[in-house]
């Protein structure tokens, strides 16, 4: 009975150590699946026909940490989860601890609804050339967008030979603009009591 075990862990553990090893595909085999036309877009989900509760920003900021006498400065993903009904969000650090709440002003809160309120979400698939492998990656989205219909993280420049979201045409950029200029006053939004 031990043999039939082992054999079948040994199995697993082939299958999953091999799992995405693939041949690099032709330089004709690419262009004929459409992969090389990064950008193009397949389907759009219109934000205006959703209803949209809440968006979260991931930023990367540095935290000063000091642990057994030591310090260190260390680069640590924060959560942006702001309600877009309220304006208000908490801020959700990696690294732990207790979840800050802030809160949009009425100004900031209408330009984010105005950004996505008119926005479009496109299919955005990543470039593969011939020379490219793709192996298996993960890549943190930009911001996730969650409405009653569906949730949507959206993925700067997507992911090796996968088809990801990202916000259409200039909209991406004026969401990116909005998520760095929230960046640099966030700490001061204090809620009013």
């Amino acid at each position: 009975m031990k043999m039939a075990w082992s054999s079948a862990i040994a199995a697993l553990a082939i299958i999953f150590s091999f799992q995405n090893c693939q041949k690099a595909p032709h330089a004709d085999e690419i262009s004929s699946s459409g992969n090389t036309a990064a950008g193009s877009s397949s389907s759009k989900i219109d934000l205006a026909s959703e209803s949209i509760h809440q968006i979260d920003f991931i930023i990367v900021e540095k935290e000063t940490v000091t642990r057994a006498g030591r310090t260190f400065d260390l680069m640590v993903n924060k959560t942006l989860e702001i309600n877009l009904r309220t304006g208000a969000f908490d801020v959700v650090s990696d690294f732990g601890g207790v979840a800050v709440k802030k809160c949009l002003t009425e100004d900031l809160k209408n330009e984010l609804t105005a950004i996505l309120k008119t926005a479009k979400i496109c299919k955005i698939a990543a470039t593969v050339t011939a020379d490219h492998v793709c192996t298996q990656s993960l890549k943190l989205p930009y911001a996730e967008i969650l409405t009653d219909v569906g949730q949507y993280g959206l993925i700067d420049g997507g992911v090796c030979g996968e088809v990801s979201n990202e916000l259409c045409g200039e909209h991406k950029t004026l969401l990116k603009g909005f998520i760095a200029s929230l960046k640099t006053q966030y700490k001061n939004l204090n809620c009013a009591l």
